[in-house]
């Protein structure tokens, strides 16, 4: 943040009350009229396009300020890409659904053979696995 002092001082007649920028800039409106004749076309003119001052300092006009605007919102959105933030989210959601479908298409393939364990009686009914799981014997012994 720049920070600009003021001077006040009581006045005497001889401070500029408009300072020398403003003198530039009536300068400048006063070669438009003399060019054109049309105050409303000179003022629009020397606001969209700027002027120099006296030191050959260039004050910009709205267009170049526009512009600047324009650059300066590239600039952001490419430091910040949204795009590349719901890139991630939409790659991250894929990865869980192909696992999900993977883990889906795994247990479908599996349920015809438990069915057909069941029916030659050498897998228990699912209601009745856990009992007769040797995992589960061995907890029972030891708990």
């Amino acid at each position: 943040m720049i920070s600009r002092s003021n001077r006040y001082e009581r006045w005497d007649g001889s401070q500029e009350p408009l300072g020398r920028d403003a003198e530039d800039l009536f300068d400048r409106l006063a070669e438009d009229l003399f060019q054109g004749g049309d105050f409303d076309y000179a003022l629009h003119r020397l606001m969209s396009r700027g002027w120099r001052d006296r030191q050959g300092h260039k004050l910009p006009g709205f267009e170049e300020m526009l512009e600047r605007l324009r650059q300066k919102r590239l600039q952001q959105l490419k430091r910040y890409n949204l795009n590349d933030v719901f890139g991630n989210i939409r790659e991250k959601l894929n990865d869980i659904l192909r696992r999900e479908r993977q883990g889906i298409n795994d247990r479908l393939e599996q349920a015809p053979e438990s069915a057909e364990e069941e029916a030659a009686g050498t897998r228990p009914p699912a209601g009745r696995r856990g009992r007769h799981h040797p995992s589960a014997q061995r907890l029972r012994v030891h708990g």
